[in-house]
């Protein structure tokens, strides 16, 4: 062997030595266990260094088919796959280079969590009425791994778990559920459902998925909050707001009233709010809320009080404001104010000033005297104001009968002798009457106060009787007259006022005492000047019927008489 071809020799196996050192085939890209979900593109990269153009080849372990499509790129060899439960397998990677075989191996595992789970009510939730609730988790594989856990603001209400179903080559929606009875506390809370596919031996994520939703718990509206500050109660001419709110789900309509027996007015509100600048009396009075939505209403009433003084006072007297000595006279006192006045009734005084007489709105006075007539005033008082009226109580004072006067002529019998002017104490005389005692009227009279006076007199003695009668109670009678008194009377005439006293004199004693009877407004008086001329002809008549007498008598001794002739004077 010559020189020259031992040299190409020892080049070419060297070669060959250094050659096969360098050819390598590398871990297959992403590595030698994969897990890949079903449903997504999976690409393997087998790559080979030390040889320029090897060749390659996949094949599953128990030679199932690939189910990828296989590509070269360079001294690299890609298998590129839609993962499905066929992928399921460890493929295997064969490089060539010359008469270098190498291989590498990779595990695909596949399994199924693609998306979030997704929570599912069977109905509206509704205060107090229990709904379903269910969480379900779509498209997993391997679904005996699965776990699901539904919470509440993070307190787990039931977790579910699959561990006890049979293994099937297939993606499954798998659902876990709880019966749920809202509360109204419930209502904007956080429900979660949250899925777990713990599977150890493989590296993927996400291994968790979780969804959470608000809960809306939807009601009736709940009773009103229904206020009129301040306190409900505002004096006249002050501005007052009503305001109503309700809570509800879905948020309730307000509408406000204003009630009367007769109507409702609905007044123009603002997300529940009503203002009255001035509150008048009228705006006074019952005033309702009504919060509606479509699971049912409320209704809340509130009272609006304006305080305003006493007003429109009026006095009644029942049967009149002029009564009858001994009568009984009501007088009622009508007001109206916010709140209810109180109501005094005040007697004025002559001095000025008044006394009070009683609290109540009606005053009785029985047996009426004369003391009762005045003024008399209705105050009614409340905290915003106050109002009185008067009115006047006139008292009609009875006067007392006329005493009978009784001015009979005594008998006259007397001879001619004892008629003799030379007998003075036979002659012709008139017997001594007792003057006629004044008497007071019977008509209805008013009395007024008492006023001194002292304007004119008369003064008489009397035997007879004469009785001041008030009223006709025998204890109410005074007897004015008695046997050894002198009487005096006293009458003074003022402003159409007629004043009577009297002045008694006791003839054995000198006692002397003054006493005022009445006084009184009198119409003209036409009964007493009647009963003075009638008393003076009685008083007149006795000694007319003495001389009458004497007369006949003459004239019987002297068989004729001539009254011109006995009148004549005797020389």
């Amino acid at each position: 062997m010559s020189r020259g071809t031992l040299s190409v020799l020892t080049a070419l196996l060297l070669m060959a030595v250094l050659t096969s050192k360098a050819f390598e085939v590398e871990d297959i890209v992403p590595g030698h266990q994969v897990a890949a979900q079903i449903g997504e593109d999976l690409v393997l990269w087998c790559n080979t260094t030390g040889c320029d153009r090897p060749t390659f080849s996949w094949r599953t372990q128990l030679d199932f088919p690939l189910g990828a499509n296989v590509s070269r790129r360079g001294s690299s060899s890609v298998l590129t796959m839609k993962v499905g439960f066929e992928n399921e397998h460890e493929y295997l990677c064969i490089a060539t280079c010359g008469e270098v075989r190498k291989q590498q191996r990779v595990q695909i595992d596949i399994y199924s969590f693609p998306s979030d789970p997704v929570i599912e009510i069977s109905q509206p939730l509704i205060l107090g009425e229990p709904a379903t609730i269910t969480c379900h988790v779509p498209k997993v594989y391997p679904a005996d791994r699965l776990e699901i856990y539904l919470e509440i603001e993070g307190e787990v209400r039931r977790m579910t778990e699959f561990s006890r179903e049979s293994l099937s080559k297939s993606v499954k929606t798998k659902s876990a559920s709880m019966t749920f009875t809202p509360s109204e506390e419930d209502n904007g809370k956080e429900i979660t459902c949250r899925a777990e596919l713990p599977i150890d031996e493989m590296e993927f994520e996400p291994k968790a998925r979780k969804t959470t939703q608000i809960l809306h718990v939807n009601y009736a509206p709940r009773l009103p909050d229904f206020s009129i500050p301040p306190a409900g109660s505002v004096k006249e001419g002050e501005s007052v707001t009503l305001q109503c709110f309700a809570k509800g789900n879905p948020a309730a309509k307000v509408t406000i009233r204003r009630k009367s027996a007769s109507e409702e007015v609905v007044l123009d509100s603002k997300d529940g709010v009503v203002h009255i600048p001035r509150a008048t009396p009228d705006d006074a009075g019952d005033y309702e809320c009504e919060a509606e939505n479509e699971f049912g209403k409320v209704k809340r009433a509130e009272t609006l009080s304006v305080e305003y003084g006493p007003r429109n006072t009026r006095i009644v007297a029942v049967p009149s404001n002029t009564v009858k000595e001994g009568d009984t006279v009501t007088l009622t006192c009508s007001t109206y104010g916010s709140p209810t006045p109180k109501v005094f009734w005040k007697k004025q005084l002559l001095g000025g000033g008044s006394r009070l007489v009683l609290e109540g709105a009606t005053l009785t006075i029985k047996a009426v005297q004369a003391e009762a007539m005045g003024l008399y005033e209705c105050e009614a008082v409340n905290v915003a104001g106050k109002e009185s009226r008067t009115v006047e109580i006139i008292v009609q004072v009875l006067s007392p009968s006329t005493p009978e006067m009784s001015h009979s002529t005594p008998e006259l019998s007397a001879t001619a002798s004892e008629l003799s002017p030379s007998n003075p104490e036979l002659s012709p005389s008139t017997p001594e009457l007792p003057p006629s005692t004044p008497a007071l009227t019977d008509q209805t009279e008013t009395v007024t106060e008492v006023e001194d006076f002292a304007i004119k007199s008369t003064t008489y003695n009397t035997q007879h009787q004469a009785t001041d009668s008030k009223g006709d109670d025998p204890e109410k009678e005074t007897s004015l007259t008695t046997n050894g008194r002198i009487f005096t009377t006293y009458t003074a005439s003022r402003n159409n006022i007629i004043t009577y006293a009297v002045k008694v004199d006791d003839v054995g004693n000198s006692t002397e005492e003054d006493k005022i009877v009445k006084e009184r407004i009198e119409e003209p008086d036409y009964v007493t000047p009647v009963i003075i001329a009638v008393s003076s002809l009685a008083t007149a008549a006795g000694p007319m019927a003495a001389l009458l007498i004497y007369i006949f008598r003459k004239a019987k001794i002297n068989r004729s008489y001539s009254l011109v002739n006995s009148l004549k004077p005797k020389v």
